[in-house]
């Protein structure tokens, strides 16, 4: 392989062909020279945007979400409508294209039920306050399995169907419930009781912000401990990945700011085309979500069916002189 030296001592590598910039990508930042093409070139710094999808079959809100979907394997399931208000039981999947109708759920559901799984595996707790009731999915129907011990609405739900927490919900509540995939646990509360959006998998997740409040908790399989704050505030929006890349999106009535973590601190990135809360809202990174649905009041009716997709990715940028 050649190299290339410049003033200074800085060796910059020759390739055949452009390297890989999928995200993450290990090269991010750093110049190298095409031999195929004859350009020096780099990788530029990753950049995020949304994106217009498929509608949705059934336009609504208050819905749950299989918490570890992404932007081409997505489920969502219950919600509401208004007016008249009226729970629903409709389930549908997510192709990366288009929405298509599966079993719909033994009890219709709203206010939130929480969610764990993908979208072939996934799991409705609560919901519907005071709900207890739970259903497992196998891609393409509902069971009823192993009530919670606390019903609750807005119970937002971190990681998989077989291992799993929900966590807060109404009327300022801290309880978590851990799942192993037969029984439900309590353990430790978070430090403020709240109904808020969520993160992560069973043992590292994050609960995030909620009702006139900009609080982070972190879990680590055992507690909660208070972390960096959001930018702004909210509740009912949407939410996805992991403790250190993590993705915050709308809520509160027509907010359409979205939020990137990157486990140290909380950036501002582009917004949603369309604020909404109470949209549904899943990706299992902060580079694949998926926001569909939502509350746009006051508009009337109050629900819609438009789905946005956020992606993240690299370009290759070309090193020019003058």
């Amino acid at each position: 392989m050649a190299t290339y030296k410049k003033e200074g001592g800085v060796h910059v590598k020759s390739y055949t062909a452009d390297p890989d910039k999928t995200y993450p990508s290990g090269f991010e930042g750093q110049l190298y020279y095409n031999s195929s093409d004859g350009q020096f070139k780099y990788i530029g710094l990753g950049a995020g945007a949304w994106a217009s999808g498929g509608n949705m079959n059934t336009g609504r809100y208050d819905g749950g979400v299989a918490a570890r979907g992404t932007n081409t394997a997505g489920l969502i399931f219950g919600g509401e409508i208004y007016p008249p208000t009226s729970a629903k039981d409709e389930t549908e999947e997510y192709n990366g294209t288009a929405w298509s109708e599966d079993g719909d759920l033994n009890t219709a559901r709203r206010n939130r039920p929480g969610g764990l799984g993908i979208v072939t595996a996934a799991l409705a707790v609560g919901g519907s306050s005071p709900n207890t009731a739970v259903e497992s999915y196998n891609g393409s129907s509902w069971t009823e399995t192993t009530e919670v011990n606390t019903g609750d609405a807005y119970r937002i739900g971190i990681g998989l169907q077989g291992a799993g927490l929900v966590v807060g919900g109404t009327s300022s509540s801290d309880l978590v419930e851990s799942w192993d995939g037969s029984s439900w646990t309590e353990v430790a509360e978070i430090n403020t009781g709240r109904a808020c959006n969520s993160a992560g998998i069973q043992t590292a997740g994050l609960a995030i912000s909620g009702p006139s409040s900009t609080a982070v908790e972190q879990w680590n399989g055992s507690s909660w401990t208070e972390i960096a704050e959001v930018n702004a505030g909210r509740t009912q929006g949407g939410a996805g990945g992991t403790t250190t890349d993590a993705l915050f999106f709308g809520g509160s009535s027509t907010v359409a700011s979205t939020e990137l973590w990157n486990g140290t601190a909380w950036t501002e990135l582009a917004d949603l085309a369309t604020g909404r809360r109470s949209g549904f809202g899943q990706g299992s990174a902060s580079t694949n979500n998926l926001y569909c649905g939502g509350d746009t009041y006051p508009a009337t009716p109050a629900q819609t069916n438009i789905t946005e997709e956020w992606t993240f990715s690299h370009a290759f940028k070309k090193v020019t002189t003058s």
